[in-house]
């Protein structure tokens, strides 16, 4: 019997008292632990702040798919303003090669300081509309050159939204990839609702995606108590807007209030637990409520 629903883990890598490798570590831990718990994906974030311990997921994407046995790996989301799509595509394709149909490309439509686009971004870079389409095609096998190895599947790519901006959206249904919309960056549900709408009826099937997948980044925390989860959520900061926390039976009619509302069964979880303790207790508690081992 298959769990009603299928959630990911979304992994900032944040810092918090200990040392960076501390958190790393920790990454490494968590992510066959989930997968022994039933979560679907993990996903890895790409930021370039003094809060996170490393600005490279797809250094970590192979460690981690090596660490687990079939759980999907991927990145949410590269920064693809910042690359040329042809390594991009390069990596991934190879990546989805040593490890098929287990490798998930997010990217996603952010900036970030100055100082460092400028070390990393090419003077005269095409918009991002425009990369998109090169990466794409190199991975589909359209671009301008011919992309090694030949003759495999690409990775399942994701384009990401977090606002009520149209473009995201309409660059995944036109593309024919799949789209997730994060909910924790301000108050988003009504912009999500009309996102997730419009991207399904606008949605052209492409080589790899016949129909429209959809997905709902939360941020939150599950705990014991319905007092214990507010008190580890409050410590978090003030940048991630929660959206669901509290006892195991909070989360489980929270989430199939989120399912009933958009319309999707597909979930990302940004789990807002600082210590490492709280955070797998809270994605054990998450894990049961939903049967996701099911």
């Amino acid at each position: 019997m298959k769990p009603k629903y299928t959630v990911g883990v979304l992994d900032l890598c944040r810092l918090y008292d200990g040392p960076p490798d501390e958190a790393l570590w920790a990454t490494l831990e968590l992510a066959p632990l989930v997968e022994s718990l039933g979560y679907s994906r993990y996903w890895l974030s790409e930021h370039h702040t003094k809060d996170v311990a490393h600005s490279s997921p797809e250094i970590l994407l192979p460690i981690l798919a090596g660490l687990t046995r079939h759980m999907r790996i991927g990145t949410a989301g590269i920064m693809l303003n910042l690359y040329r799509p042809f390594k991009v595509a390069s990596d991934f394709r190879l990546l989805n090669t040593i490890f098929p149909d287990r490798i998930d490309l997010g990217i996603a439509r952010v900036r970030t300081h100055p100082v460092i686009e400028s070390l990393l971004r090419q003077p005269n870079e095409p918009p991002f509309e425009e990369k998109v389409g090169k990466m794409l095609g190199f991975l589909r096998g359209v671009g301008e050159t011919s992309l090694n190895p030949v003759g495999v599947a690409p990775p399942e790519v994701w384009l990401l939204g977090s606002s009520s901006s149209s473009s995201s959206l309409e660059l995944a249904a036109a593309a024919g990839t799949a789209f997730c919309f994060s909910l924790f960056i301000g108050q988003q549900s009504a912009a999500a609702h009309r996102c997730l709408t419009d991207y399904r009826a606008r949605f052209v099937p492409s080589s790899e995606l016949p129909e429209p997948r959809c997905s709902l980044a939360f941020a939150g925390v599950c705990a014991d108590t319905d007092a214990r989860a507010k008190e580890i959520a409050a410590s978090y900061g003030p940048y991630v807007m929660p959206t669901l926390v509290g006892s195991p039976a909070a989360f489980r009619s929270g989430l199939r209030a989120l399912s009933e509302t958009f319309g999707t069964t597909d979930f990302i979880f940004l789990n807002l637990a600082q210590s490492l303790p709280d955070r797998v207790r809270s994605y054990t508690l998450v894990a049961e409520a939903l049967d996701l081992a099911a």
